[in-house]
């Protein structure tokens, strides 16, 4: 309990770049493959690995490929601006990482008996829009 109400949020960074080092293990506690049968480091529901981490620095956003433990190149240039929003301390941040659930990687998610079960724990009126 103390560590939950000790919880705070920094927001300076040191402007020192990590690691190409650093930053690849950072990719792959995160999301990383640490199985044979390709599971992840981080759980996902119905093991539909929805997650995808894109990398935004100075030079460039990429994005992460957990099978190749490497980064894509997306976009040139420093789109750190555009993913900070309001918060004009991510603009300077070294590294911010975005993560997107690509939703379609679900399918039709009543056609998921756990699934399912979990949308008629909440309203019908969403449950429907599901279907």
């Amino acid at each position: 309990m103390k560590a939950l109400s000790d919880r705070h949020s920094d927001r300076e960074y040191a402007a020192k770049e990590l690691s190409l080092q650093d930053l690849s293990d950072l990719l792959w506690a995160a999301n990383g493959i640490n199985r044979p049968d390709g599971k992840r480091t981080a759980p996902s529901a119905l093991n539909k690995q929805d997650i995808d981490i894109y990398v935004i620095m100075k030079e460039g956003a990429y994005l992460y490929d957990a099978k190749a433990n490497s980064l894509q190149p997306i976009a040139k240039g420093d789109h750190r601006a555009a993913v900070a929003g309001s918060q004009d301390f991510v603009k300077s941040a070294p590294v911010s990482l975005v993560l997107v659930s690509d939703l379609s990687r679900f399918g039709n998610i009543a056609d998921h008996t756990r699934g399912h079960r979990w949308c008629r724990r909440w309203s019908r009126r969403r449950c429907r829009s599901w279907r």
